[in-house]
């Protein structure tokens, strides 16, 4: 299961006293022109959930943090539950800020001084941001030029997942540093990458934390963001396939509301509560004409699409129907019955050649989301075009495609 493990930020802090706001850290306050160049992009969404003094209590933790700074001191009354939702916002919610392992102090005197201790040193720090930001403008010059927030949004969902691998042991695996330049992450780098570029572009998108009640209560991440005036959700992470084939891109987590993710995600809001998101009308499959309400409906989608597909050789298509009997009546007509074949005969007919090898499919069946993929073969191509890691298939799956000329 795809799940989050946070760092785990210690906070000892027993009371709060008056005063002024914040002096600067014993040892100095340095933050780096990375950090500087990070504090351009905006804080996280819930930061405007904080009071005004919060605000600037926030501000000065998150520039310590920044600049790696070992102590804050703070001449105010704050107390434990404001000092945890700000360290909330920090370990979870701020993609920059995923150095801090903890936080903690002692009060006397009207003035709190707080301790910080960082997972990696000031220069590695450094250096990791210059890496991250690097990557980030690297995403942002090859992003299409003058293209639709909604399409950015696709383009950065598709660039997060094809760049990076789902491991829950890679070293920086649990912030954004894995999910961009190391390329190997589970869902809390998948989500700080994917608000980050957002913010860089100007879309308003959040982080939201909760669980996977299907997955036995596993600790889970993932985005809302804000398109048109709406909320939507978006699971780089679950549309991360697990299988090892190429071109299968999922998007069931793209632009959904929160209904649509019923039963996989639950959302924690003991902290902070995410804006509600009520609306399906521009999920994937309806704005890409994917969605069949009728078994004939899918079937035209399916030949449209598996034509379209042979332009650039994409060897993957995949219709949604929004009728559980309709879904249940395409699955025994182009599987059980195999129908499959005689729309690959058609599709061919449509081309006027034998592109598609004709008695050759792979099905995947989603009865969760009524989605039915298939994965069809052309002719004189190689087994690794389809699969990632061929050394895993069995001597018998060599052999069958050995027979088509599949090698």
């Amino acid at each position: 299961m795809k799940r989050f493990l946070s760092v785990a930020l210690c906070i000892f802090i027993a009371f709060g006293f008056a005063g002024g706001l914040v002096t600067p850290p014993r040892h100095g306050l340095a933050v780096t022109a990375q950090a500087e160049a990070a504090s351009e992009i905006k804080m996280p969404y819930h930061y405007n959930a904080l009071g005004a003094e919060e605000k600037q209590v926030y501000q000065a933790l998150r520039n310590a943090v920044l600049g790696c700074a070992p102590t804050l001191v703070v001449n105010r009354r704050v107390t434990q539950p404001q000092l945890s939702r700000m360290v909330s916002l920090l370990e979870l919610y701020d993609p920059l800020t995923f150095n801090l392992v903890s936080i903690s102090g002692t009060s006397q005197s009207g003035r709190t001084d707080l301790e910080l201790t960082y997972k990696y040193s000031k220069e590695d720090y450094g250096e990791m941001m210059k890496l991250v930001e690097s990557a980030a403008d690297e995403i942002m010059k090859n992003m299409p030029a003058n293209i639709s927030d909604y399409d950015k949004l696709l383009y950065f969902h598709d660039t997060i997942i094809d760049g990076c691998d789902y491991d829950l042991e890679a070293p920086h695996c649990e912030n954004i540093y894995g999910a961009l330049v190391d390329g190997r992450a589970k869902c809390v780098g998948y989500a700080q990458a994917f608000t980050y570029l957002c913010n860089k572009s100007g879309i308003t998108s959040l982080t939201v934390i909760g669980d996977d009640p299907a997955g036995g209560d596993m600790g889970h991440m993932w985005n809302k963001v804000r398109y048109k005036g709406m909320w939507y959700n978006v699971d780089t992470t679950y549309d991360d396939p697990v299988v090892s084939i190429t071109h299968n891109k999922q998007y069931h987590h793209f632009m959904v509301s929160d209904a649509a993710l019923k039963g996989t995600h639950l959302e924690d809001k003991k902290m902070f509560k995410a804006p509600e998101a009520t609306d399906d009308s521009v999920n994937y499959f309806a704005v890409k004409g994917l969605l069949a309400e009728t078994e004939a409906e899918g079937r035209a989608i399916l030949r449209r699409e598996m034509i379209r597909a042979t332009s650039s050789q994409t060897p993957v298509v995949f219709v949604k129907f929004s009728s559980r009997a309709e879904y249940e009546r395409a699955k025994l007509r182009w599987y059980v019955r195999d129908d499959i074949y005689s729309i690959i005969i058609n599709v061919n007919k449509g081309l006027g050649q034998s592109k598609i090898i004709e008695d050759l499919a792979v099905f995947f069946i989603d009865d969760r989301n009524q989605t039915i993929t298939v994965m069809f073969f052309y002719h004189d191509t190689e087994l690794a075009f389809y699969y990632i890691d061929t050394e895993e298939l069995s001597l018998e799956i060599h052999a069958m495609f050995e027979e088509y000329g599949i090698k």
